[in-house]
Parts: structure tokens; C-alpha cells; sequence
């Protein structure tokens, strides 16, 4: 149940933060090969799709200018350029070779979610809170915004520290919620148990607070307050009298 619950809480992008590009290409998604380019995805209506480029087809030239030399991050900048600019490419389709022009569009033309550094690092602290053993943090640099990545590394940094507090939780704890994430979701929870104790962090998805209803123990439930801040809460169990007390830490 991880493999459903802990990339879905990765993705939690809220949809109304968005920025637009200004570049233009081909609509093409790649991967470096020994020949040049290859294209592992095309989007839908976009000039390579227009073409007829197809998935696996291998991007050797743009422009007369051959691309096995050049490394990935020269080579997208090759087949990248203004919108509205042609590019003639060299394609090599199995023992096929084709050369194709066609037209940049920009890239933008479709705004794409992104996450902010606020709901990246809520995020971060419910994949700690899933049951995940280690983290890696990978992002490649745009040329002149490599603040941008440090930053992300960072905020992982800042909620690793964080989640230090709880330590024994992620060593010894068992995860309580692996329900994965939708965009329906407007409470979103996680929590470790371990023995008579659970971590819990709520949130609320709404621009106001709500209660959600936790079972963090088989037949024992409690209303916990969420808010759009986020709040960490500590809660115990008294096996005697069936009481649960909570402690919001912070």
C-alpha cells in the first residue's frame, strides 16, 4: 500500500499557484543516447506530435549540428529556441534516417502547477510521517537559478532536522494512514503509531480549519483539528480506560 500512498502525497501541487513559460519547443519529453536525443514522450497537439515524431525516435542533429557530443542539458538547449523559430531536425527511426522540419511553440501555452516551497516542505513531512526510510533529493539547475535548488535541498534538510524529534517513530513505528492523495481530499493526515503512542500531522486543504475523525487504534477514535497552517499532534492511549489525550507540539 505505499507504492499507492506515499508518491501521491509527493504530487500534492496546489493547482491555483502556476507559472508560464516563455521558451518555445518541440512538445517533446527526452533522455540522452550514445546517437544524440531520444524521445520518451510527446505532448499532444505539439509540433513533434504534428510531425509525426514517435516515441523511441532518436533526435541525432538539429540543424546540421550533430548532438552525440554534446552533452543533455546542450542538447535540449539545441532543440529549445524561440517560439515560432524552425528547426530542422536529423531522425533516426530504427535503421531509418529522416530529416524533419517543423515549427517551436511555446512551451507555456499551457500553464503547469507548481508547488510551493510551503506545501513542499507539508509534504515532506507527511512522506517521514508514511513510513519512508530515506529520502533523495535530486533537481537539476536552470542556468542563473540555482537558488531555486538549493533552497529545495534545504527545506529537505529543515524537515529532516525536524522530524529528528520523532525518531524512534521512524525507526519503530507503524504508519496509520496509507490512503493515497486525491484532488477531492480537502483533510489530509498522517501518522506513526507505536505502541500506545501516535504522531499525527493534519491539514486542512480548505482556507478555513475543520475537525477530521482518526482511529490511530483499532475501535478508538478521536476528532483532531486541522488548519490550513498545519499542526503536528502527539497522542496518547490509556488501555485501561480507553482514553485518548492529544498535545498539539507545535
Amino acid at each position: 500500500p505505499h507504492l499507492g500512498a506515499v508518491p501521491w502525497v509527493g504530487r500534492w501541487v496546489p493547482l491555483t499557484q502556476s507559472r508560464e513559460s516563455k521558451a518555445g519547443g518541440l512538445g517533446v519529453e527526452v533522455k540522452k543516447s550514445k546517437t544524440g536525443l531520444s524521445i520518451i514522450a510527446i505532448r499532444p497537439g505539439s509540433p513533434a506530435e504534428q510531425a509525426g515524431l514517435l516515441p523511441s525516435d532518436q533526435i541525432t542533429a538539429v540543424d546540421g549540428d550533430q548532438l552525440s557530443d554534446h552533452s543533455l542539458k546542450e542538447s535540449i538547449n539545441k532543440v529549445r529556441g524561440r517560439p515560432g523559430s524552425s528547426a530542422k531536425l536529423g531522425i533516426r527511426r530504427g535503421v531509418i534516417k529522416l530529416d524533419i522540419a517543423l515549427e517551436r511553440f511555446r512551451l507555456g501555452k499551457d500553464k503547469n502547477p507548481i508547488m510551493s516551497r510551503i506545501r513542499y516542505r507539508e509534504a515532506l513531512r507527511h512522506l517521514w510521517l508514511r513510513g519512508i526510510e530515506g529520502m533523495q533529493v535530486f533537481n537539476s539547475t536552470t542556468p542563473g537559478h540555482a537558488e531555486i535548488a538549493i533552497s529545495e535541498v534545504e527545506d529537505a534538510q529543515k524537515i529532516y532536522d525536524e522530524m529528528l524529534a520523532f525518531r524512534r517513530f521512524q525507526e519503530r513505528g507503524t504508519p496509520i494512514n496509507l490512503a493515497p492523495y486525491t484532488s477531492e481530499n480537502t483533510l489530509l493526515w498522517s501518522g506513526l503509531r507505536l505502541n500506545n503512542e501516535v504522531i499525527i500531522r493534519t491539514i486542512s486543504l480548505k482556507e478555513h480549519a475543520d475537525m477530521l475523525t482518526v482511529e490511530p487504534w483499532p475501535g478508538a477514535q478521536i476528532s483532531i483539528h486541522a488548519s490550513p497552517e498545519g499542526s503536528t499532534w502527539k497522542l496518547q492511549y490509556d488501555p485501561d480506560t480507553e482514553q485518548i489525550t492529544k498535545l498539539e507540539i507545535d
